[in-house]
């Protein structure tokens, strides 16, 4: 992979882990557009892009499995007021579309 990934241009790669293996190749600098003095600072920048990528998509697994949890409570305690249950509803009929 990183051979192939090492003969495409700037301008092919699709991803941000694409990118960051690319650059993290030296890629950059043997292709001329980026300077050398600048090359770790966007190793290091689209490193934390795919890691906050990462993280983005767990906590939107998290932020599911709570709206699961308050359709739950709905479901099944009638003492929970209207505006809790009408809140739980709203967020599950905007999560549906």
């Amino acid at each position: 992979m990183d051979n192939k990934l090492s003969d495409k241009l700037w301008c092919d790669l699709k991803t941000h882990e694409e990118k960051h293996k690319w650059l993290m190749l030296g890629c950059g600098v043997k292709t001329g557009i980026i300077a050398p003095a600048i090359q770790s600072h966007l190793v290091n920048d689209y490193n934390t892009i795919v890691q906050q990528k990462d993280e983005i998509i767990k906590l939107e697994c998290k932020i599911e499995e709570l709206e699961q949890w308050i359709a739950g409570m709905t479901d099944y305690h009638s003492g929970i007021p209207d505006w809790i249950q009408q809140s739980a509803n709203s967020i599950l009929a905007n999560n549906a579309e």
